[in-house]
């Protein structure tokens, strides 16, 4: 056992001469304390930064999302497939994937950072870039990016523009813009749509719902009957631009325009009850109706 023991010493003293020798034969010097205290505060900051970026991209996915018009995938697209592989932010979901990777890469660096299986990792970065990521989309940051990046860097059109490419298509019988001129009465409805273009709707086939909305809005999309004429419109549904919300009772006054300002029930009726039904013929007409019936 002695000897056992004795030749593992030496053995250990040869290895021991062999990397002294080694390092003044090669003048190796050992690095100083402080760079890897650097290199170790370099590295999270790093992935610090990732992390950032990563929740930036969160807030644009998420607002991206409640405003690319799911409500009205099957007005607009044939169908939820289509509307899945235009509407998705292919761009922001890349720029996710590739931040989280990197933030992978620094952790890896780290002094510890070997001892953390990859699912922590990834389950850490991803799950800090959606926490502060969802703070950031309630403090309006994310359309903020949207809107900044796509005027500024080739990241693809921003929501609104993807929003307005299909909307602005009134040989489709989709029709969206500002509200310019409003009046009940003489049943007139002036539409500048978003690249300039006036419009006269015909609103005969509106319904109360329809009119509140015009009162209170002032960007509205319109489903109604493939335009054949360069300047008229035939209406049949009306909904708000933006996310609905609760309007209730409270009506506005208008910004621009004219608008009449008023007050209908639910179940007022507007015009006689000899009403024509060309809008019945609106595809999906029974999922509009039931848009109709959601919107507050």
């Amino acid at each position: 056992m002695k000897t056992e023991n004795k030749k593992q010493n030496n053995m250990d003293d040869t290895l021991s001469e062999k990397i002294l020798s080694r390092i003044e034969s090669e003048n190796i010097n050992p690095d100083p304390k402080w760079q890897f205290i650097l290199k170790e505060d370099i590295f999270w900051l790093l992935w610090t930064i990732s992390v950032i970026v990563g929740a930036g991209a969160v807030a644009v996915i998420i607002y991206r999302f409640q405003n690319s018009g799911f409500r009205y995938y099957e007005v607009t697209h044939d169908g939820l497939l289509s509307f899945a592989f235009d509407a998705l932010p292919v761009i922001w979901l890349s720029a996710l994937v590739l931040i989280v990777a990197l933030c992978y890469i620094n952790i890896r660096h780290t002094k510890k950072g070997y001892r953390y299986p990859l699912w922590l990792v990834l389950s850490a970065s991803i799950g800090v870039s959606v926490v502060v990521g969802n703070i950031l989309f309630a403090s309006g940051v994310g359309s903020v990016i949207d809107k900044e990046l796509s005027e500024r860097v080739p990241f693809g059109p921003s929501v609104f523009m993807f929003q307005k490419d299909k909307w602005v298509k009134p040989e489709n019988g989709l029709l969206a813009g500002n509200v310019v001129e409003f009046s009940l009465e003489q049943k007139k409805l002036v539409i500048e749509d978003f690249s300039g273009k006036s419009w006269n709707v015909v609103v005969s086939e509106m319904m109360p719902k329809d009119f509140m909305i015009l009162s209170n809005e002032e960007q509205v999309r319109i489903v109604g009957i493939p335009a054949t004429t360069t300047d008229s419109f035939y209406g049949c549904f009306v909904f708000p631009w933006g996310i609905p919300n609760d309007m209730g009772r409270k009506m506005l006054p208008p910004r621009n325009g004219n608008r009449e300002r008023m007050i209908i029930s639910d179940d007022e009726s507007i015009f006689d009850s000899a009403r024509i039904n060309n809008c019945e013929g609106v595809r999906p007409y029974k999922k509009l109706q039931r848009l109709r019936e959601l919107t507050n």
